[in-house]
């Protein structure tokens, strides 16, 4: 028997899910139908009956006085008595089916209720097993993914010559595709599961646009295509959108054109049209000279997992989400998304999005721009920190720790929670990096551990740094208790942003420590006395 690698273990078990997901959507949808015909049916078996007892009661009366006219009698000396007896007979006829059909009909809603249930209740329990599933994916391929890109992003600080530069940018590329791709198919799974947020802020759209914009060019000056940008005047400055969607659909159409188009260029035109009520539909338009493609192949590309062809994925890569969760987000932002395309041509892919207009922010007095991450080191440089890092894999400690070196941070690690308890015990820190999945005590254990100490360093920041990156962790564990998150593979410049924003309310470094110092010298004669009284 042939073995089976860890990729096709993960391969086959990602495909079994997703079958599984799918075939328990079919049988629900099946059984529901299946449902709705029987409750029509007897729907429709019920109404007979009751316009059958309305007519025989109706028909009573002719029928009488056709029977009387036959006797002799006059025609219209009606006997209601006669009419009675027979509606009477009529309608017991009637009734007797009437009777079973309301016997029946009561089970057969029973049994369609019962059914109903049960499927809602699988197709709920599936859908968790599917979410319970990606999460845990995602856990155990960003914790080494961690380790590759943050090693890398060491050794890229260091000394190097020339090529020794390009085979780091090219690990580093090639981990920051891997977790493009990872945030991908949970993106797309969060959309499909309605758990997708947005989250609009005001923004100066020519700014991000160009910025934007700019990221691209070094790709596109590769294969010597011309990158511009044209944004229409009639363009509001400030629009209130979420700027992080906008640019993820930005990215994924600027990346295709230049992926399929071999010469001349890529043009990003931006328009707008109002909406009334100071609101804007914003339409940007990627326009490429590439060979275009088909119709028949142009009606299913914004499908998951859809690309031109099978060579595709060989020659270009990319999983075939990209236009899929574009025309996603743009319609969860009030748009839509559509593409044209002529073959020898080149194409031209086209989003949408709803933005009220926005009033620009008051100018900041310090007028230098300055990095984030460039900001964070001069600020924390200045202040030393002392910083406990709590991971269970050393590897991670140890990337967290270069890391941090460059603020000239004082570290220490611990391996679990418990052992993190001990460590503030026994002296004061600044701020702890916390990971959340953890043997002996985890994250989560933690935090609550610290935050009900009666010691002086339950109010220690704690930073949550961890694999844990599915559409609300951020939320969830910052309504435990942590000050911060930050989600693995951990890039540099956003930990060391994130370490500013937490630690930019709190007193310097040297106050913490004497206050907690004082508070735990306070702390110690009480622990003590207690069992002093007790004896």
């Amino acid at each position: 028997m042939t073995a089976t690698t860890p990729k096709e273990e993960k391969t086959a078990a990602v495909t079994s899910a997703r079958d599984e997901s799918a075939e328990e959507k079919k049988s629900f949808i099946r059984r529901a139908a299946e449902a709705q015909a029987e409750l029509g049916n007897a729907t429709s078996f019920f109404v007979n009956c009751l316009a059958a007892v309305v007519m025989s009661a109706a028909m009573a009366v002719p029928i009488t006085w056709a029977l009387k006219t036959a006797t002799g009698a006059p025609a219209f000396d009606i006997d209601f008595g006669a009419v009675s007896v027979i509606a009477a007979f009529t309608s017991f006829i009637v009734a007797m089916p009437m009777v079973v059909f309301i016997i029946v009909t009561v089970d057969i809603i029973k049994d369609v209720r019962d059914k109903l249930s049960v499927a809602a209740k699988k197709a709920e329990a599936a859908s968790r097993s599917k979410s319970t599933f990606l999460a845990n994916m995602s856990h155990e391929i960003r914790t080494p993914l961690n380790g590759v890109l943050g090693m890398a992003q060491v050794l890229e600080s260091t000394r190097l010559d020339d090529d020794q530069r390009d085979y780091v940018a090219a690990i580093l590329d090639s981990g920051r595709t891997l977790t493009s791709l990872l945030n991908d198919v949970l993106d797309i799974s969060k959309i499909e599961a309605g758990k997708f947020d947005i989250a609009p802020v005001d923004v100066d759209i020519r700014a991000l646009l160009e910025r934007q914009v700019r990221l691209w060019e070094g790709r596109a000056s590769e294969k010597f295509l011309e990158l511009t940008l044209n944004v229409a005047d009639d363009v509001p400055e400030w629009l209130s959108f979420d700027q992080v969607r906008v640019q993820q659909c930005l990215s994924n159409l600027i990346s295709n054109a230049i992926k399929f188009t071999e010469t001349g260029g890529v043009t990003v035109r931006v328009s707008s049209t109002a909406q009334g009520d100071d609101s804007h539909l914003i339409e940007i338009r990627v326009i490429d000279t590439g060979s275009g493609v088909d119709a028949q192949t142009l009606s299913r590309l914004f499908q998951p997992f859809a690309q031109a062809d099978e060579t595709t994925s060989i020659n270009h890569g990319g999983t075939g989400l990209g236009l899929s969760i574009t025309r996603r987000l743009a319609e969860l932002m009030g748009g839509g998304a559509e593409a044209t395309s002529k073959v020898g041509e080149g194409s031209t892919f086209m989003f949408s999005f709803a933005a009220p207009a926005a009033d620009a922010p008051a100018a900041p007095d310090d007028k230098t721009e300055v990095d984030d991450a460039e900001k964070a080191l001069a600020t924390l440089a200045g202040a030393p920190l002392k910083i406990l890092i709590v991971d269970d894999m050393p590897l991670n400690r140890r990337i967290a720790a270069l890391f941090l070196n460059a603020v000239g941070a004082d570290i220490e690690e611990a391996e679990n929670g418990a052992a993190a308890l001990d460590a503030l015990a026994a002296k004061p820190f600044d701020v702890v990096l916390l990971d959340m999945r953890m043997p002996v005590m985890d994250g989560p254990e933690t935090v609550a551990a610290i935050r009900a100490s009666p010691a002086a360093w339950r109010d220690t920041p704690l930073i949550a740094l961890t694999a844990d990156a599915m559409g609300g962790d951020r939320e969830k564990y910052l309504a435990l208790g942590a000050d911060g998150y930050v989600s693995k593979p951990v890039d540099e410049r956003s930990l060391l942003s994130e370490l500013l924003r937490v630690m930019s309310d709190r007193p310097p470094a040297c106050e913490r420590r004497t206050a907690q110092e004082d508070g735990g010298r306070r702390a110690a004669p009480a622990q003590t006395a207690a069992p002093t009284s007790a004896a």
